[in-house]
Parts: C-alpha cells; structure tokens; sequence
C-alpha cells in the first residue's frame, strides 16, 4: 500500500504516512492494546531531492521588522 501511495502521490506523502503508522502502532505497543513488533520498524523512508527556494521581498522585510 505505501508503494502505491508513492507512486500516485509521491515520496513525501508515503512519508508522512510511514511516519503517522509507525508512531500509530508503537503507541498501541506501549499502552498494551497490540503485542508483537512495529510490522512499519523496519521500513526505510523514501529519498526526497531537496529543493532551493528563495525569500520574497515581503519575506525579507517581515524577517528584518523589529
């Protein structure tokens, strides 16, 4: 399933969504409702190419304003 969510909505939602399933089931773990190991541990996030991005002007200026 997260194959899928990665191929129709790329890597940074499959992220998200091995993020919220993982910490969903090791909260579950800890306060005894389900046993056994996290089955999402030992998955490994997908890569994401990081991006440049540059201030706006209103952006410079609310950064600068005392």
């Amino acid at each position: 399933r997260l194959n899928e969510i990665h191929q129709k909505h790329g890597p940074a939602a499959a992220n998200h969504i091995l993020i919220l399933m993982r910490a969903a089931y090791n909260w579950n773990i800890t306060n005894g409702l389900i046993s056994g190991e996290n089955p999402w541990g030992h998955l490994k996030q997908f890569k994401i190419q990081s991006r440049e991005r540059f201030l706006k002007p209103e952006e410079v200026t609310r950064l600068f304003a005392e």
